[in-house]
């Protein structure tokens, strides 16, 4: 199992500079991915706050 933080997630959902790097990480590195729930709570949260600021 690949546990698969916040920053991941964020920089694939939200295209930055970083998002290519972001789905290289993942696609060098196949099998099973795993978050937890502070990883969803976070990734919700930013996301409010990313969509909120725009």
């Amino acid at each position: 199992m690949i546990f698969i933080d916040t920053n991941i997630l964020y920089h694939i959902l939200h295209r930055t500079p970083l998002t290519e790097e972001a789905l290289t990480v993942l696609e060098e590195n196949p099998g099973d991915y795993v978050i937890d729930m502070t990883v969803h709570n976070e990734i919700l949260f930013v996301s409010l706050l990313h969509y909120l600021d725009k």
